[in-house]
């Protein structure tokens, strides 16, 4: 079970893209980053939870992942780190069985570390969609649309999503507005 979960890690295709930007963040010298190993422990531990198929296993592994990206979050890291680790830490604790409340009150607050990101809004705002929970959908995506409609955070690591900041969140309004009755709007 453990080499399988190994193999499944190290092929998945957002934790790929997650050792390449861990690479391009160390700048060739761990030293300067100390926040980085807990960052790679959380990431590796919530992945390989997800990937698990050992129900012993997978508590554990998120209750490691929670334990790394709060010791990130207690760091000297950077806001886009921390902003990312925040939303990471939000997911570890969805997928531990904590209750959407507390989920979506820390998704929110990720954006105390990074106000120019928007990818734990677009979460908050999937989860009433998904729900067909429309009004709060709109009352976020209203947010989202003012905050980040066409405002791509330059400078960002760690899985900024370009197209969400250019069209995404438009998509996800006028979907939601047409799903209220608000067709001028949408």
């Amino acid at each position: 079970e453990t080499a399988l979960v190994v193999r499944l890690v190290c092929e998945d295709h957002t934790f790929q893209q997650f050792l390449k930007d861990w690479t391009k963040s160390l700048d060739g010298n761990m030293a300067k980053h100390p926040y980085l190993m807990p960052l790679f422990g959380g990431y590796l531990c919530q992945t390989a939870a997800s990937k698990t198929s050992d129900q012993d296993a997978q508590p554990l592994l998120l209750a490691l992942a929670i334990d790394h990206y709060t010791t990130v979050l207690q760091s000297k890291a950077d806001g886009n780190t921390k902003y990312f680790s925040q939303m990471q830490l939000s997911f570890a604790h969805l997928n531990s069985g904590a209750e959407w409340p507390q989920v979506e009150e820390m998704l929110m607050h990720a954006s105390d570390y990074h106000k120019d990101r928007g990818e734990a809004l677009k979460a908050v705002i999937q989860h009433y969609r998904v729900r067909k929970e429309y009004g709060i959908a709109y009352m976020m995506s209203a947010i989202a649309m003012q905050s980040h409609l066409g405002k791509v955070p330059a400078d960002v690591l760690w899985f900024v999503e370009p197209s969400f900041y250019q069209w995404k969140i438009l998509n996800y309004h006028a979907s939601i507005c047409k799903h209220i009755g608000n067709g001028s709007e949408a």
